[in-house]
């Protein structure tokens, strides 16, 4: 109710000095502001672009996005080294390797697919 409050006492004010209102700014903040204070406890204060959630969600898609392409050259390295030890027919597998052993069979019931291999990793 209070966030509730807030925003429309900022559009009062906006509309009453005569400024352009973003009602998509206002609603994304009014929504992590509502959110903040689910999980923290308190009102953010910070309502700047980079707020408290807008950060850790940016930081977020940077780290998927590392791990994604960690996990990309991980399986590229092992898919290499599987083709040049005789076909991959080594005795010695680690885990990357039969993921990928069990992608080549295709003998699974459901498609064990790049991103699929990925996700076990994770």
């Amino acid at each position: 109710e209070e966030e509730v409050d807030i925003l429309v006492k900022k559009i009062r004010c906006s509309c009453l000095e005569g400024k352009p209102v973003n009602l998509s700014e206002m609603l994304v903040n009014v929504t992590n502001n509502i959110i903040f204070r689910t999980i923290v406890g308190q009102r953010n204060e910070e309502e700047e672009e980079d707020d408290a959630l807008t950060g850790v969600t940016l930081r977020l898609k940077r780290t998927y996005k590392e791990i994604d392409a960690f996990f990309e050259l991980v399986i590229k390295e092992h898919k290499n080294k599987m083709l040049t030890t005789l076909g991959g027919q080594s005795n010695k597998k680690n885990f990357v390797e039969i993921l990928l052993q069990l992608q080549e069979d295709g003998m699974l019931d459901f498609d064990l697919n790049q991103d699929s291999i990925k996700a076990i990793l994770l």
